[in-house]
């Protein structure tokens, strides 16, 4: 057959073959036919029980899943409310530090009038807001070294009685002396409470709670500080401080259904322990095999590391206490101890268009809202960020609060027009620093040392604070008089400004990582 021939028969076949298809296809039922014929081929009638007990068994199987995804976020919510509930029982030390802090603030007018049945002048006010921070800081080296020989929690209930017996002093106090007394020894009671609560709060939570716990020694602190506000407003003097005292007797109870801290246990070799500790903060059906074996690790490793006086020289150690002295004493500095001590004081020289009661009260309710939505982010965006978005707020609101007081010393009557400003600022300051500079300084102090230095590192940290809070305090008036009150407020701007940057570029995040993985990035880390 030629080339012709060829070409013709295939252009008949083109032309031929989809009309053949077309008339086959097109015949009734046949396309169905033929789609149920191929089936029984691919699927014999054998295999379709199969397949569906196939599909059956895979559904089985996910909702099996579901069922133990379920069962699993059920008991991780149930160990964490066990974790909280341990959390919240030790907090209450730093619901004791809030009461002593706020208890001078609404009650210094009723001092200085007379109402406790002599006068107090202005001047002894002073020491009598500001001594109990001498009492904080000289505990805070005894109790750095109690808490690694006896424990957390004992060393609790060692130093809650110096609370209740500054308690009774004050409600007693016959002159301006014994109330110095009393002030100091609630000092030292309550200022051990800020070396052990942050330290026991995050020793016995998990990672992916401790930034919360950590931030409940804050959230207790503010709480009390609002329960004195409230007391001191409503109650006399000497009601006000039955009122305050109460607290502690009820703390004592709740201290001594604590468990004991499962990193110290094991630093004392106290393996079975520490297990029947960790496994009451987790759950009777919990799993410890990882959380135990993450502890260990990290405890061993501290154990391995050189003599203690070779150990506090160790790179990472400086680094970490450098960084956390330096965020203390910004948040010293910051001048809130002030404000909260010195509350009505300060709302009566800014003139603002409320009444001094009302807008203390304002300010120790919006510290206290604040600081719990601190505790509700902290292990969601971290350290670094609440830090840098509190310290940059703090420097522009300062920076208001100044420009306020610079207003009112050159034109009052212009000063009257903006009554409100003072308030409002004071309210937006107190917010930012409940929300980063106020509970993260704290935290960050319990989690950043090795276990073996961490009891002395800790109190360092804290006596250089309180020394910082006592020259706050003590000083303000004499600071206030001598570069006066706006450029007292603009200083605060130029320091928040300051730890702004230091965050920014110094301070390594902590959120979500172990102590042990914390430590290996400060060993890494250059100052």
């Amino acid at each position: 057959m030629g080339n012709w021939t060829l070409e013709v028969f295939k252009m008949g076949m083109y032309m031929t073959f989809p009309v053949a298809m077309f008339h086959i296809f097109n015949q009734p039922g046949y396309f169905e036919e033929w789609v149920t014929k191929k089936k029984r081929e691919l699927y014999p009638p054998d295999s379709l029980g199969h397949h569906d007990a196939l599909k059956q068994a895979i559904r089985e199987h996910r909702e099996k899943q579901d069922e133990k995804r379920i069962k699993a976020l059920e008991e991780i919510e149930r160990k964490q409310k066990l974790q909280y509930g341990f959390g919240v029982f030790a907090a209450t030390g730093g619901l004791i530090l809030g009461t002593v802090i706020g208890w001078t603030s609404p009650i210094q007018h009723k001092l200085m009038d007379g109402d406790y049945g002599f006068a107090v002048s202005a001047d002894e006010m002073l020491w009598v807001g500001s001594i109990f921070t001498l009492g904080a800081a000289a505990v805070c080296l005894p109790v750095g070294f109690t808490i690694d020989i006896i424990g957390r929690r004992l060393t609790m209930l060692l130093f809650l009685p110096f609370v209740i017996l500054g308690w009774i002093i004050l409600a007693i106090a016959p002159n301006v002396f014994i109330i110095y007394l009393g002030r100091f020894s609630l000092g030292l009671g309550s200022g051990a409470f800020s070396i052990l609560t942050p330290i026991y709060t995050t020793e016995i939570a998990q990672t992916d709670v401790r930034g919360a716990l950590g931030a409940f020694f804050q959230m207790a602190v503010v709480l009390g500080i609002l329960f004195s506000f409230v007391m001191g407003f409503c109650l006399s003097i000497f009601y006000t401080t039955v009122a305050c005292g109460v607290l502690p007797c009820v703390s004592l109870i709740l201290f001594i259904v604590l468990p004991q801290s499962p990193a110290h246990l094991m630093m004392k070799d106290q393996m079975e322990k520490a297990q029947l500790s960790l496994q009451r903060l987790r759950g009777r059906d919990y799993d410890l095999k990882h959380d135990f074996v993450e502890v260990a690790i990290f405890i061993q490793q501290s154990k391995e590391n050189p003599p203690f006086c070779q150990s506090i020289r160790q790179p990472a150690t400086i680094r970490a206490l450098f960084y956390t002295i330096l965020l203390m004493l910004f948040q010293q500095f910051s001048g809130i101890s002030t404000i909260m001590f010195y509350t009505t004081d300060i709302f009566d020289k800014a003139k603002g268009g409320m009444s001094t009661r009302n807008a203390t009260l304002l300010v120790g309710l919006v510290q206290a809202i604040a600081t719990f939505i601190a505790i509700y982010l902290m292990d969601r965006v971290g350290r670094r960020i609440p830090l840098l978005i509190s310290s940059l707020l703090m420097s522009v609101i300062a920076g208001g609060i100044g420009l306020h007081f610079w207003i009112l010393e050159i034109n009052a009557e212009k000063a009257e027009q903006i009554s409100w400003m003072p308030i409002f600022c004071f309210c937006i300051y107190v917010v930012a620093f409940s929300f980063g500079l106020g509970p993260i300084p704290w935290l960050t102090m319990a989690e950043v040392f090795s276990q073996d230095v961490k009891g002395f590192a800790v109190a360092v940290c804290c006596t250089i604070s309180w020394l910082a809070s006592f020259v706050v305090t003590n000083q303000y008036k004499n600071i206030v008089n001598l570069i006066g009150i706006s450029a007292t407020c603009w200083t605060i701007t130029a320091l928040m400004l300051i730890c702004f940057l230091f965050v920014l570029f110094c301070l390594p995040e902590t959120r979500n990582r172990s102590f042990r993985r914390i430590h290996e990035k400060f060993e890494l880390r250059k100052l």
